[in-house]
């Protein structure tokens, strides 16, 4: 199975060509997409603890009366220092359960990681969008890596990044 097509249709007014991928891989990555949307949707809350957890160690600091040195410092110090801690962990644990899904459910079926089949088709589409040549060449220089991991290998055939 062919993981990218190359496109030159005549409808398109510029010359230059589109990649887009195998239909087949594009339902089973969007299938994988739909099994991780739960996992996205815990990193992208976990972001939402730093903001949340500053306030309300503010907060713990006003209302609790006078602040000296004192259990309560090193309580909102600790605090502070925990969050983006407790955000990183819990973004690395949704990132673990992402791999697991694709390691159980997908990779038997395509042989390669849907996460960075899902990274490559986000370039592919970025890449078609940019509106000049540094962001071209920086979405083709992500696309090389990723289907570089996966096992395809572009070897710079979509614009000299070099």
């Amino acid at each position: 199975m062919s993981l990218l097509v190359e496109d030159r249709s005549s409808s398109s007014s510029s010359s230059r060509s589109r990649y887009r991928m195998d239909p087949r891989l594009e339902e089973l990555l969007s299938r994988f997409e739909h099994d991780a949307e739960p996992y996205d949707r815990l990193a992208a809350y976990s972001l939402l603890l730093i903001p949340i957890g500053a306030v309300a160690v503010a907060l713990m600091l006003l209302l609790t009366g006078p602040v000296t040195i004192g259990w309560k410092v090193y309580l909102a110090v600790a605090s502070m220092i925990a969050l983006p801690f407790v955000t990183y962990t819990i973004s690395m644990y949704a990132e673990r359960k992402k791999h697991e899904i694709s390691e159980s459910r997908y990779r038997p079926v395509t042989g390669m990681c849907m996460c960075d089949l899902s990274q490559l088709r986000y370039h592919m589409i970025r890449f078609e969008k940019a509106d000049n040549y540094a962001e071209k060449a920086r979405h083709a220089r992500m696309m090389e890596y990723y289907a570089e991991r996966i096992g395809l290998g572009l070897n710079g055939c979509l614009i000299s990044t070099r």
